[in-house]
């Protein structure tokens, strides 16, 4: 599964700069700057700081300080989600904590001078934005932990170690389960947002930042009934293997026993990934319905070799090449197919 196609969902930079910057027009010129104000180092120090709380620093200042502390924030949400996607490294979150908690200190600084009516209305917009960051943070660290177990389930079904492979899907499953818990908990910050602070942001609207909060929802929500799916595949392909090499042996009765509890599996896979379509985003439809398409296809199959088995044990060679030859149609039926099985030689 590719982090890029999930990844690109998430509203990681279409709040970038939410909190815009302050909304008085007083902001200092620099250019203006009189002699006295250059007399000592260390109020020049105080002056070009960004990133430090000075107590001489005017609430002005600590607000769009906090703006740019946002800023980084979110830049780095985004620079940190493109990593995560495009080169499925994973998710660090300390340069954004660390904006945050920078962001939440210049708040609190311009908070102790008394503040106009429209200074009052940007701390708590900035809060807000930075609650909404920090929980949106938390769903992406979810969400890697997710798609790192399901990297390890892969890794342990391509060597056949199902059961490992097993619990490496219930560990991932667990985890978007605790990110569609973080979501939730996101959207509600989000909804606390100024729809007007959209306004100072090119090219993004509050519209477009909806959007992606409803698309990454659908995400969330499929990957549940979609892990379950795949759960259900693994071991209806566990099975299949152990029917396959059974067959091998000649020992038709128990080729015929395990592929029809493979059928089973995979009917539950099929059934599963049905599911998931509700919620899948419109990206990844397709790949969705390619899945469904592959595990009823492979329940058919099963269901034809082990009749396929039966009659090879009963001595009927005529009926076990029909049956087999069914199979094989059963399962080139779809388009393309995800994943590999060693079809039955008779």
């Amino acid at each position: 599964m590719k982090r890029r196609t999930y990844l690109r969902l998430l509203p990681a930079t279409a709040v970038a700069g939410a909190a815009g910057c302050s909304s008085s027009g007083d902001e200092p010129d620099e250019g203006d700057d009189t002699d006295a104000d250059t007399d000592t180092d260390t109020e020049t120090a105080t002056t070009e700081s960004a990133s430090t709380t000075e107590p001489t620093a005017t609430p002005e200042e600590s607000l769009d300080a906090a703006a740019a502390a946002l800023n980084e924030a979110s830049e780095g949400i985004g620079t940190q989600s493109d990593a995560f996607g495009e080169d499925e490294e994973s998710f660090d979150e300390s340069g954004i904590r660390q904006s945050i908690t920078t962001a939440n200190d210049h708040l609190d600084a311009a908070e102790e001078a008394d503040l106009s009516e429209d200074q009052q209305a940007d701390v708590e917009d900035m809060r807000n934005v930075a609650a909404y960051f920090s929980l949106l943070t938390d769903t992406m660290l979810q969400l890697d932990r997710g798609f790192n177990e399901v990297d390890v389930a892969q890794s342990y079904v391509d060597t056949e170690r199902f059961d490992d492979g097993i619990e490496s899907l219930d560990d991932a499953r667990s985890a978007f389960r605790d990110a569609s818990d973080d979501l939730s908990d996101a959207e509600d910050a989000f909804e606390a947002l100024d729809e007007g602070s959209f306004e100072r942001i090119d090219g993004t609207t509050y519209a477009e930042v909806e959007d992606s909060m409803q698309m990454a929802r659908q995400l969330v929500d499929m990957m549940d009934p979609f892990l379950t799916g795949y759960r259900e595949f693994v071991r209806g392909y566990e099975r299949f293997t152990v029917a396959t090499t059974a067959l091998d042996e000649e020992r038709y009765q128990t080729a015929a026993d395990e592929y029809s509890t493979a059928s089973v599996r995979f009917g539950d896979a099929e059934s599963a990934f049905t599911d998931a379509e509700e919620f899948a985003p419109a990206d990844m439809q397709s790949s969705v319905i390619s899945l469904t398409c592959y595990a009823a296809a492979l329940a058919d199959a099963s269901e034809h070799f082990a009749e396929a088995a039966r009659a090879l044990d009963e001595g009927d060679d005529q009926t076990a090449n029909e049956e087999a030859e069914a199979g094989q149609e059963a399962v080139s039926r779809c388009d393309s197919s995800p994943a590999a099985l060693a079809m039955p030689a008779l």
